[in-house]
């Protein structure tokens, strides 16, 4: 999955720029950090804060680089709240796209609505990307 639709943080814009088009591309970045081009699709998907905030708990617990392997859920969830915590503030991030979610090239979708109902949601994606189901 990295290879196919590398995460722009980690492989930086040098190797994106090499990176075969159409691509696929992800990200974390804020609204105000990504580059925008009208002919860009752009699919932003959000989480129950809670769910966002427990998954995140384990991710971090996970990775030595975050050293918080021995860290405490109660410390984790001000840590989260306070927006101190890589990518900052989580709220402040989906207000960032807010203003975004009208326009024609961007798609909200909720990872709830994807547990849900997965086929829905790749429809979505499909028809926001502009191709048919046929050539997927």
């Amino acid at each position: 999955m990295c290879v196919q639709s590398p995460m722009i943080e980690r492989m930086g814009a040098k190797f994106l720029s090499n990176v075969e088009r159409p691509r696929i591309l992800k990200t974390h970045f804020s609204a105000l950090n990504v580059p925008k081009n009208n002919n860009a699709k752009y699919i932003f998907c959000v989480r129950n804060p809670k769910d966002c905030c427990t998954s995140y708990f384990h991710h971090n617990r996970n990775f030595k680089i975050y050293n918080f392997a021995d860290g405490e859920w109660e410390t984790f969830v001000d840590l989260f709240i306070s927006g101190q915590l890589a990518f900052g503030d989580y709220f402040d991030h989906l207000l960032g796209w807010l203003p975004l979610l009208e326009q024609p090239n961007v798609l909200f979708l909720m990872y709830e609505d994807m547990v849900k109902d997965l086929e829905g949601c790749i429809y979505k994606v499909i028809s926001c990307s502009g191709i048919t189901p046929l050539q997927i």
